[in-house]
């Protein structure tokens, strides 16, 4: 065998390899390049955003990717589409990975989300810390969840926001318990029935958590575990208790209020009267009366703290008592008689 007219044969396949892989390099950076400028030509706000949009996603590691983003904003601004900047910027702050895109976003979240001074405090130290304990994705979800209440026109849009930094949350290795309850409470402020589901999820979520060595891990010095331990339990089940009797699952409601009284005594989170209430539809009305009467009395406010409470005792009043009595009249006299 001719080894000397081998060599030259192999080095002429190494140099037409490298030049297709140059020349390939070559021809994408130019149409990239071509893209990016050909974006500065299109007059109509909504599609130049729109192209703009699908240049960052076709080219994610663009030289020309940060000026695009900032571009997209910009557009979006003129639009006056304040949701979909919004929605836009919390997006890329997922899916960036570059620390100089990453710190432009997040200045301008703050912004967005957060328009009061010490709010804005709370969410800047919070984009400090949850970095050094979560991953970044966990640490991002926790520091925007908190504001996406209040920051979007949309309901659809918003619930969208939530479900989706939700569903980050709760599939992560996360040791929270407590302030996934938090959460929870969160949500329900909006008073959604959409967003029961996500709600119900953080809530399960907790009681999986509720376990003594993640305990430990938020109260180190705690001598007294079990204590802990069961308190978290009466808490969250009776939250999920409130949840199904929102969604009229009345007899689910009162499973779980016989397993939060396993943990807690009914004086509190309102439980004898999210037992009754469950008790008087599922055929208990009776025993389910005295039992929101004794909620009623132990919590002097209950009623004034929550619509929802005041509307389940007048709707049992009603199914109790005569049309003609004053809900409100009863309930004060009652008190009196039993304090």
């Amino acid at each position: 065998m001719n080894f000397r007219s081998i060599k030259p044969v192999i080095n002429f396949k190494l140099w037409l390899f490298i030049y297709l892989i140059i020349s390939t390099v070559s021809c994408f950076h130019k149409r990239e390049m071509e893209r990016y400028q050909a974006l500065s030509t299109i007059d109509s706000v909504v599609i130049r955003f729109s192209a703009t949009s699908d240049f960052i996603r076709d080219y994610p590691k663009s030289d020309s990717l940060f000026p695009a983003i900032k571009s997209a904003l910009e557009l979006l601004k003129k639009a006056g589409d304040t949701d979909q900047t919004l929605q836009f910027a919390l997006d890329q702050r997922i899916i960036q990975n570059d620390p100089e895109i990453r710190q432009f976003l997040d200045r301008f979240l703050v912004e967005k989300l957060v328009p009061d001074s010490l709010a804005k405090s709370k969410y800047i130290c919070d984009t400090e810390e949850y970095p050094q304990k979560y991953s970044d994705k966990l640490a991002l979800a926790l520091t925007v969840m908190p504001h996406l209440n209040s920051c979007f026109q949309s309901d659809s849009i918003r619930n969208q926001a939530i479900n989706r930094f939700g569903n980050i949350i709760l599939q992560s290795d996360n040791d929270l318990i407590m302030g996934l309850k938090t959460l929870s409470d969160q949500i329900l402020e909006l008073n959604d029935s959409l967003l029961f589901s996500i709600s119900n999820q953080f809530l399960t979520a907790a009681l999986k958590n509720n376990i003594q060595t993640t305990i430990r891990g938020h109260f180190p010095d705690a001598t007294e575990l079990d204590s802990i331990q069961d308190q978290n339990y009466y808490t969250l089940y009776t939250a999920l208790a409130w949840n199904a009797y929102r969604q009229r699952r009345f007899s689910y409601a009162l499973n779980l209020m016989s397993q939060a009284t396993k943990y807690g005594i009914l004086e509190n989170q309102n439980g004898y009267i999210i037992l009754g209430a469950s008790q008087s539809q599922c055929g208990e009305l009776s025993e389910g009366w005295a039992n929101v009467l004794k909620g009623l009395i132990l919590n002097p406010d209950a009623e004034k703290q929550s619509v929802e409470i005041e509307n389940i005792y007048t709707a049992m009043f009603y199914r109790i008592r005569s049309s003609r009595e004053n809900p409100t009249r009863f309930l004060s006299q009652y008190r009196r008689s039993h304090r």
